[in-house]
C-alpha cells in the first residue's frame, strides 16, 4: 500500500513538472508572437506611416533621393500583411479547415523552406484520412515545432517530412541531416519543444518517439488515432 502511494506521488510529481514546462513553453510562444507584433510588425507600420506623410518628397540632406512613392508603400503594406497572416496561422491555422491536414502540412513545409532557405522534402501518398480536428491540429503543431527546431538548432541543410494513414491512425515522420544532439546537453528552448511535441501526442492518445546522436541528425516519429482518445 505504501509502495503504491509512493509510486503515485512520483507519477504526480513528474506530471506536474511536465505540465509546468508545457505552460512555460506556451507562455514563451505567446511572448514571441507578442514581440514580433510589437517590435517587427509595429515598427514596420510606424515606418510606413512616416513614409506616407512624406511620399514622393525629397529626402532632407540627400539630393536626388526621394521617399518611397505610393506604389512602393502599397508593396510594403502587402508584405506586412503577409507577415501578419503567417503569425495568425500559427495561432489557429485556417488552412486546416479549408484544405485538410495533408495540404496544410505541405503549405507549412513550403513556407518554412522559403522562409529559412532550407529544402524540405514532403511526401504524402494516398492520404484520404479525415482525422478529428484536435488530432489534425496537434499533428500540424508537431510539424511546425519540428521544423522550427531544425531551423533554429540543428544547422541542417535539408529536412524530410512524411505523413501517412491507415484505417485507424495517422503516422508522421520528420528528419533532418543536422548536427543532432545529446539528450543531456539539449538547450532549454529545444528541450521544451520536445516536451511540447510529446505532450501534444499524449493529449490525443498518440505516441511520440525521437532518435538523435551527435553528428547524425534528428528523427521524429509520431502515431496518433484518427479519433482523439478520451
Amino acid at each position: 500500500m505504501e509502495k503504491n502511494k509512493e509510486n503515485f506521488r512520483v507519477m504526480a510529481d513528474a506530471l506536474s513538472r511536465a505540465i509546468g514546462r508545457l505552460i512555460e513553453a506556451q507562455d514563451q510562444e505567446c511572448t514571441r508572437i507578442a514581440r514580433e507584433l510589437h517590435d517587427d510588425i509595429g515598427a514596420s507600420l510606424a515606418i510606413v506611416g512616416f513614409d506616407l506623410l512624406n511620399a514622393g518628397k525629397p529626402v532632407s540632406g540627400s539630393p536626388g533621393e526621394k521617399h518611397p512613392d505610393i506604389q512602393r508603400l502599397y508593396e510594403k503594406l502587402q508584405e506586412i500583411g503577409s507577415r501578419i497572416s503567417h503569425l495568425s496561422s500559427q495561432l489557429q491555422p485556417p488552412m486546416l479547415k479549408y484544405f485538410g491536414l495533408a495540404k496544410a502540412i505541405e503549405i507549412e513545409c513550403k513556407e518554412f523552406s522559403e522562409r529559412c532557405q532550407m529544402p524540405v522534402s514532403y511526401s504524402c501518398e494516398n492520404f484520404t484520412a479525415k482525422p478529428d480536428p484536435a488530432v489534425a491540429l496537434n499533428i500540424l503543431r508537431v510539424v511546425q515545432e519540428a521544423l522550427g527546431n531544425a531551423g533554429k538548432h540543428s544547422h541542417a541543410t535539408s529536412v524530410t517530412v512524411k505523413i501517412g494513414a491507415t484505417f485507424t491512425e495517422l503516422t508522421l515522420g520528420v528528419s533532418d541531416n543536422g548536427v543532432g544532439f545529446n539528450r543531456e546537453q539539449t538547450n532549454v528552448e529545444a528541450g521544451l519543444g520536445l516536451i511540447t511535441m510529446r505532450e501534444r501526442m499524449r493529449l490525443v492518445g498518440g505516441e511520440f518517439e525521437i532518435w538523435s546522436e551527435s553528428g547524425r541528425g534528428v528523427k521524429i516519429s509520431c502515431r496518433a488515432p484518427l479519433v482523439q482518445s478520451s
